[in-house]
């Protein structure tokens, strides 16, 4: 695995059930956070991507092992969209992945199944949320980031927003007036 990100601020979730494990372990540089299947240049000097492990200690079949992928994805996703994270080019929720890598020790019982509902789906999907998320905010993305910050992370002039609701004739308030309110609040 190859990254721009910052490893040392890497996060882990670990989650067993019965007799398997599974451990999540996630890197995330999100400042250049894009979308997939956006036209874009990228620039591979900054950090703008995720980077997750999983290895649990069963013994999953080749199409249990694809099914986990996906259902590291989703989970991956799933974090990036309950932080609001958004694409630096258009604004549109973030879902990029640099590496994602499923390991295994084929040990115990053969697993057939890694769909988000299968036991050890359940256990990749809480761990690679739980880590990714984590991995986020450790690079300093606040959950709790201004309304100003998400305006501008989804490409959304807030002087265009404030001219908008300065002309409604019902609040009879100046834009500067309105755009002074909003900057202290």
């Amino acid at each position: 695995m190859i990254t721009a990100a910052d490893v040392k601020k890497f996060s882990m979730a670990t989650a067993e059930k019965e007799e398997l494990m599974v451990s999540a372990i996630a890197t995330a540089g999100c400042s250049f956070a894009e979308t997939a299947g956006e036209n874009i240049e990228t620039d591979l000097n900054h950090p703008g991507t995720i980077n997750i492990i999983v290895a649990t200690n069963g013994n999953p079949t080749e199409s249990c092992l694809m099914q986990t992928f996906i259902t590291a994805t989703e989970a991956k996703t799933a974090s990036l969209k309950e932080l609001d994270i958004r694409s630096r080019y258009s604004g549109d929720l973030a879902t990029v992945t640099d590496s994602l890598v499923i390991a295994s020790t084929n040990n115990g019982q053969q697993i057939k199944f890694g769909g988000p509902t299968s036991k050890i789906g359940r256990l990749v999907g809480y761990c690679v949320r739980e880590a990714v998320r984590s991995a986020i905010i450790k690079q300093g993305l606040s959950p709790d980031r201004s309304l100003f910050n998400r305006f501008a992370e989804r490409k959304l002039p807030l002087k265009e927003l404030v001219s908008e609701i300065s002309r409604a004739s019902s609040l009879k308030i100046s834009e500067e007036e309105l755009m002074t309110k909003f900057i202290k609040k």
